[in-house]
């Protein structure tokens, strides 16, 4: 399923999907960091791809209340409706959505990232936190090259496969 792919430094992955013909590819490349969704172009009016002068964002999926929050907060897009959610009510603003979403925010002035999916995990994002690289993407294929792009070695978490094929999902922070 296409999505999202972020990078704590510039990088040049290039995004694998089943259907590219059906996709929409953007990239945003601040300095340091690398955002980029491929996405089917559908629902297009419940996702965001924005950077500001403070922020770059990208959220993946469907926001059912976004009819809502869109009055609340006095916003007319998704790309308008983050930045203000996060500025009010601080880093759990997600927390409001309702519906299969995953994203990621990357805050200028913090240097720090933030990246997240609903409460029942249906949207995945996959990610590792190394010395060397943070990235993050909603396909496992996404993170594994930007490792092989970076020549840096992955390792495989037994404990989360086994979680994922008792449970149906990781818990904690677990990842692949």
């Amino acid at each position: 399923m296409p999505g999202f792919y972020i990078n704590s430094m510039p990088s040049r992955v290039a995004l694998k999907n089943l259907y590219p013909q059906r996709c929409v590819m953007e990239t945003l490349t601040e300095n340091e960091v690398t955002i980029k969704r491929y996405t089917l172009n559908k629902f297009m009016r419940d996702k965001a791809f924005c950077e500001t002068a403070e922020l770059a964002f990208v959220t993946e999926g469907v926001i059912l209340n976004l009819r809502d929050l869109l009055e609340e907060y006095g916003a007319t897009t998704v790309d308008e409706l983050v930045p203000t959610m996060y500025r009010k009510t601080g880093e759990l603003f997600f927390s409001r959505f309702v519906g299969p979403f995953a994203g990621a925010l990357y805050d200028k002035k913090q240097k720090a990232w933030l990246v997240w999916t609903n409460h029942v995990g249906d949207k995945a994002v996959f990610y590792s936190v190394s010395p060397e690289l943070f990235t993050a993407g909603s396909q496992v294929n996404y993170v594994i090259d930007a490792f092989r792009e970076k020549s840096i070695p992955l390792s495989f978490d037994e404990q989360a496969a086994y979680q994922m094929l008792t449970f149906g999902f990781m818990e904690g922070d677990r990842t692949y």
